[in-house]
């Protein structure tokens, strides 16, 4: 598989002179002691980084690494309006293009060298952004990879072809965004399982993760934003919004969303879906990267992007469902934006700013006090602790201060509860919705 090493790459790639963002229609949820509250949080996630980041941050990443600090310093400084913040984004970016071209890299998005590239494009100006000059050696590397895609090549979004798909879609129209994003279109196209009720992708036994695959001694179609079908789904309704391959686009997508309506849990009380097809036995939890929230999400951007007033309907209810569950029958157990709190109240955020829902306006309120909840002023970082699952085995709580699971990414979804600076950082996670204001 392609990576990036020092032989291969080199540091000439521009930082941004100035971080900017758009911000239209984007609306603070939270007021008075609620926000201060948030307010105070945020001081001190940024305050315990300040202090200990140096040994807290291990690799380059987006998700667990330099590049994710870089995207909350960016946010931050947007709010603060200070030139520390703004030099500690562009400090922490170019300490990400440093290790990426020393390091041997996947090309993943959220753990790879095509996430810190999706980093420096999101803090860049327009022009920078689809300058090809800037990203020549992350664009070679994924076309070689795209020419000859290997045998195990993921298709999702954390790992796999989606999420090269959202790297290209960050830098559009760039001739060589377009280029990448029409070869992960046309791969997607390739490894399409067409079934009776629709299309999906399957995931073969051996990348299901080893404590899995005992029950899925086959393999098994993913269910989960993160890893499977509604991921692609999330990717497919942004390249119809930005016009690239629009009818292979919509072809795909009409059969992905006919398959996943398809398997919606029968009559369970709690939740629309499981964690894979066909398995209903075990209702998902309440999350971005699996069940019903994410599903909302990916569907309602599906439903936008065709038009399609039934997806729409479909997205709003799921929402609503998920919206009625509590702490008590959620499986969230911290804050972080892949699987805990601040990450149910942003994506309930979103979903509020997008359709004006007041139901789903109350959920997001509800799941941001659960996470406040969860501070607890003796642990983690800034206050905020990550619990680690080990399966079988348990699991443990650990200081993480990166993106996907850290205090940055719980910080980030806080800040967009309480300011008018719309947090686009969630493209990366493919919950970016049109807002309704």
């Amino acid at each position: 598989m392609a990576d990036l090493t020092a032989s291969s790459a080199s540091t000439d790639a521009a930082l941004p002179e100035t971080l900017l963002f758009s911000a239209a229609g984007w609306q603070p949820i939270l007021s008075g002691e609620q926000a201060e509250r948030v307010r105070r949080a945020v001081r001190g996630i940024e305050h315990d980084l300040s202090q200990r980041a140096d040994q807290l941050v291990r690799d380059p990443s987006l998700s667990s690494g330099s590049a994710g600090l870089a995207l909350f310093y960016a946010y931050l400084s947007q709010l603060d309006k200070t030139p520390q913040s703004e030099d500690k984004a562009l400090d922490w970016l170019e300490r990400a293009i440093t290790e990426m071209c020393r390091r041997s890299l996947s090309p993943a998005l959220h753990g790879g060298f095509s996430g810190i590239a999706w980093t420096l494009a999101h803090v860049s100006t327009s022009e920078d952004r689809v300058d090809d000059d800037q990203f020549t050696v992350v664009d070679e590397a994924l076309a070689e990879l795209l020419a000859q895609p290997p045998a195990n090549l993921d298709y999702d979004l954390i790992n796999g072809l989606v999420g090269l798909g959202v790297y290209a879609l960050e830098r559009l129209p760039s001739p060589a965004a377009t280029k990448c994003l029409r070869h992960v279109l046309d791969q997607l196209d390739r490894t399409a399982g067409h079934q009776p009720n629709g299309t999906c992708w399957w995931t073969p036994v051996e990348r299901v993760p080893p404590m899995q695959r005992d029950q899925y001694p086959n393999g098994q179609a993913n269910l989960g934003v993160a890893h499977g079908v509604p991921g692609a789904i999330g990717l497919l309704a942004q390249a119809v919004s930005k016009g690239v391959a629009v009818e292979q686009s919509q072809r795909l997508l009409r059969g992905a969303v006919e398959w996943l309506l398809a398997e919606q849990l029968p009559n369970h009380p709690a939740a629309r879906f499981g964690y894979t097809a066909g398995d209903h036995s075990d209702p998902s939890r309440l999350a971005w990267c699996y069940g019903d929230l994410g599903i909302a999400v990916v569907l309602l951007s599906a439903a936008r992007a065709t038009g399609n007033v039934s997806w729409e309907r479909e997205a709003v209810q799921i929402a609503h469902i998920a919206a009625r569950r509590t702490l008590a029958n959620s499986g969230v157990q911290d804050a972080g934006l892949c699987h805990g709190a601040a990450g149910v109240g942003h994506l309930f955020n979103r979903l509020h700013q997008a359709t004006g829902d007041h139901e789903l306006l109350a959920a997001a309120r509800y799941w941001f006090d659960v996470t406040l909840k969860l501070h607890s002023s003796d642990r983690g970082v800034g206050g905020f602790s990550a619990w680690e699952n080990r399966g079988p085995e348990g699991g443990h709580w650990s200081d993480e201060a990166g993106f996907l699971e850290g205090a940055s990414g719980v910080a980030l979804a806080l800040m967009a509860a309480t300011s008018t600076v719309e947090p686009n950082w969630d493209r990366v996670l493919l919950c970016s919705l049109p807002t309704s204001m």
